[in-house]
């Protein structure tokens, strides 16, 4: 694994425990010591965006802006699809309970297969804009929320001045995936949050606001590793001490639990039954947030229609100037024409809304 940061969400537990052992890595010396672990499969964005030439003679807000407007397209295509497979699963479902028989049970497996592979396809098919609460963001990439058991914000105040114990926190095999965080007596509840923020900041980690219960939050394909290499040690107080130990990680919730949901009888299938609805709102919810994304985006650009007719204007009497028997003017105008580079045209065109 390469030493690239990794970011994710946090989840409650009780301070000291430890999970079980991780392989390979007890009690190590050093927190960067080698794990053997798979390598998360890489989610590639194939860009039909210009490249050369062309690609330098677009600023890079306008790359941008179309990037968020992809993520957005492909995020509604994903969102409407589920849906759709939602709205069948829901009628399958209707129909095995009202009438049910072997076919109708097929049918209902089928329909409960078709949505489990649609989400567990959702990172690659939304450009990782679109984590599992279904909450989009056009710049972020989705991120995973879990908890730390045991902690809370109260538990970062020290209980009296000679509380001053200092909590490490590492990545197993991530270079400079470390710090560290220190209670102290004189320290406000703000400035301990801020401080905790440090610290978990190389890990890639980001911690929710005070108002909210202390959550963490990581990039959702950096999870697995988060959950494999995660490692802290205290002084005997909030971890134990003198040793790395694997923390408890409690994630929060999905907002759709698709691997729970089953078919196997016809308890499952009541249950199922009555989780769906809720489901289907859930994402048509989402599709309004990133239909409103669109819409916002779509009022953000500029009206470049009376500009592009000047440009219309302009070639035309050019090029009908071209075509009169005028040495002289052929003679000035081509040599300087032919010295203009692509990239001064390519600018100059896009200056004037022409190029797409």
């Amino acid at each position: 694994m390469s030493s690239a940061r990794i970011g994710g969400n946090a989840s409650a537990g009780r301070i000291g425990t430890a999970g079980a052992p991780q392989p390979g890595a007890a009690a190590p010396a050093m927190p960067t010591s080698a794990v053997g672990t798979h390598p998360l499969p890489a989610i590639r964005y194939h860009s039909t965006w210009p490249r050369g030439w062309m690609a330098a003679a677009v600023p890079q807000r306008v790359r941008e802006f179309h990037v968020q407007i992809s993520k957005a397209q492909m995020a509604l295509d994903f969102l409407e699809q589920l849906e759709q497979q939602l709205s069948a699963l829901i009628q399958a479902c209707r129909h095995q309970r009202k009438l049910p028989s072997d076919a109708g049970a097929a049918r209902l497996r089928s329909a409960l297969q078709a949505v489990q592979a649609g989400w567990a396809k959702r990172l690659p098919r939304t450009l990782e804009s679109l984590d599992e609460s279904l909450h989009w963001s056009p710049v972020q990439r989705a991120r995973k929320q879990f908890t730390l058991a045991g902690w809370s914000w109260e538990s970062l105040q020290a209980e009296h001045a000679r509380d001053t114990e200092l909590v490490g926190f590492c990545l197993l095999g991530q270079e400079g995936a470390q710090g560290a965080w220190q209670a102290r007596w004189e320290r406000a509840q703000g400035a301990s949050r801020q401080a905790l923020a440090h610290a978990l900041a190389p890990l890639g980690m980001q911690l929710s606001g005070l108002e909210q219960p202390l959550l963490l939050s990581v990039e959702e394909r950096w999870w697995p590793v988060v959950v494999q290499r995660f490692m802290v040690k205290g002084n005997g107080k909030r971890f134990p001490a003198g040793q790395w130990v694997s923390p408890r990680l409690v994630s929060s919730p999905q907002a759709l639990r698709v691997d729970s949901w089953s078919a196997a009888d016809a308890a499952a299938v009541q249950a199922l039954a009555a989780e769906l609805p809720a489901a289907r709102e859930r994402v048509l919810h989402a599709q309004a947030a990133v239909r409103a994304f669109q819409h916002d985006a779509g009022q953000s650009l500029d009206d470049v229609g009376a500009r592009t007719t000047a440009v219309q204007a302009f070639a035309q009497a050019f090029a009908q100037a071209g075509q009169m028997p005028a040495y002289d003017w052929i003679l000035a105008v081509v040599p300087a024409v032919r010295a203009v580079s692509r990239r001064r045209v390519a600018r100059l065109l896009q200056s004037r809304g022409a190029l797409a």
